[in-house]
């Protein structure tokens, strides 16, 4: 089954480190996990470690 996400503007310089402008487009809610940026060296995308999977959601849990 297909769900439909909604997409937030991302600054990728965050606005409390001083950005005024966004950048880039990201699911709303890999948006409001990522918050400012601080732990986007451990995301799985940069790391190529596999997320876990819990299929009775069906979303996948971002361990950071």
């Amino acid at each position: 089954m297909h769900r439909t996400q909604a997409l937030d503007a991302d600054h990728s310089n965050p606005r409390d480190k001083g950005g005024t402008k966004a950048d880039r487009l990201l699911h709303a809610p890999c948006n409001r996990a990522r918050g400012n940026g601080d732990r986007d060296h451990l995301r799985p995308a940069l790391t190529g470690t596999p997320t876990e999977r819990d299929d009775r959601a069906q979303w996948l849990l971002l361990p950071w």
